[in-house]
């Protein structure tokens, strides 16, 4: 069926996407160079559709904090500050704001014409701000059949929701978590985990 990825970047999973069989992929980016580069990359695939948006609660603007390191990438671009990230990763720095469209994830699937239950698998990548996005998903949430979600181990972004809060609106809205991976950090000597992917199944689909 169809994937949507929320936090794109540089559309590395696109073609796991098409191994598995995904007629059809969209890809959200907020980050306007990282847009630009997608369109570069698969503007001329006609299975994949690029939009640039910051998927979040509300519909209008919002600003993107560009988190950059060391060699310039801005991976760790989000709508939230960095907290516990900037200590831990001490190259890191927000070089800029950049004033970006927002709106929800129901308005976005609404205006690109696609029906949610036809949605094999919603991947949300947005730098902790993933719980916001899903406050804006409800008539999504009724019909997608799986979520793939990043979720916070660590305060790594101001205001970042927990773990515990995102499972809760997901399993309200009758998903069931069947699978997760944790990712480390470093800091000195302690390595711990930082944060991780979690997948949900909507219940009565098998996984």
């Amino acid at each position: 069926g169809i994937i949507v990825h929320v936090g794109a970047h540089a559309g590395e999973e696109v073609d796991i996407y098409r191994h598995y069989g995904a007629r059809r992929i969209v890809l959200v980016e907020a980050n306007p160079a990282s847009c630009d580069a997608l369109n570069d990359a698969f503007g001329a695939d006609s299975d994949v559709e690029v939009v640039h948006a910051a998927v979040t609660d509300h519909d209008g603007t919002d600003e993107l904090l560009l988190h950059t390191n060391a060699r310039g990438g801005t991976e760790s671009a989000s709508l939230l500050p960095m907290k516990r990230l900037s200590e831990i990763v001490s190259t890191l720095h927000t070089e800029r704001a950049v004033e970006v469209p927002a709106t929800t994830l129901d308005r976005l699937l609404e205006e690109a014409g696609i029906d949610a239950s036809e949605i094999g698998l919603l991947v949300l990548d947005v730098q902790g701000a993933e719980l916001s996005a899903l406050r804006g998903a409800p008539r999504t949430l009724e019909a997608v059949r799986a979520v793939l979600t990043e979720v916070a181990l660590a305060e790594l972004y101001e205001g970042v929701a927990s773990e515990g809060e995102i499972a809760k609106l997901l399993v309200d809205a009758g998903f069931s978590k069947v699978a997760g991976l944790d990712y480390e950090l470093y800091e000195g000597e302690r390595r711990f985990r930082a944060w991780g992917d979690r997948l949900f199944v909507r219940e009565g689909v098998s996984s």
